[in-house]
């Protein structure tokens, strides 16, 4: 999970599968951005609809459980943190 700016800064962070059906566009987030002594606010604009690192025996079973999925979280403020730092975050 990482840092990145553009028009407003955003995490990508990403949302393991059993989280992923509680969590649509809109959702808030805490984010806990290192080096910086208080979290941010930020709302997720987008998660994929497609899993991340799934190996073809990972589609079924109990393997399934451990496919993520990638979200963008926009930062309410923070505008003049760097790229790339590590981020973690929480559902509010």
């Amino acid at each position: 999970m990482s840092l990145l700016v553009g028009d407003a800064p955003y995490a990508r962070v990403f949302v393991p599968a059993p989280r992923r059906a509680a969590l649509g566009p809109g959702a808030k987030f805490e984010v806990h951005v290192e080096g910086a002594a208080t979290p941010f606010a930020a709302t997720l604009r987008s998660i994929s609809s497609e899993p991340s690192f799934t190996p073809y025996y990972a589609l079924a079973g109990d393997d399934a459980s451990r496919l993520v999925y990638r979200a963008e979280l926009v930062l309410d403020s923070g505008a003049d943190l760097p790229a790339g730092l590590p981020v973690t975050a929480t559902a509010r």
